[in-house]
């Protein structure tokens, strides 16, 4: 995932939480944003759980849909990979 690519993060006035607006993929032109994102240890790995709120799309989905849709929070989970990298200087190894 690259920001300005696939992503784009928009600052909203009055809000602390950045929204996403997907660029690319089968859910392009959906805006969502994180809620609490919170960090747990599982068999000796770090896992990330999050909550999200869709704000829009225009899919034929409804947003509801797309809170129960695994393939939906597989892409907005890489995408958070990809914040959290990036926020913090880590560069993604390409494999």
């Amino acid at each position: 995932m690259n920001e300005n690519k696939d992503y784009q993060l928009i600052e909203t006035e009055g809000d602390e939480h950045f929204q996403i607006k997907l660029l690319s993929g089968k859910f392009s032109d959906t805006i969502y944003k994180y809620g609490k994102v919170s960090f747990h240890e599982e068999k000796n790995q770090l896992r990330i759980s999050f909550n999200y709120e869709i704000v829009e799309s225009p899919l034929d989905m409804v947003s509801k849909d797309l809170k129960v849709n695994s393939e939906f929070k597989k892409h907005i989970s890489d995408i958070l990979n990809d914040i959290l990298l990036s926020e913090n200087g880590f560069t993604k190894s390409k494999g």
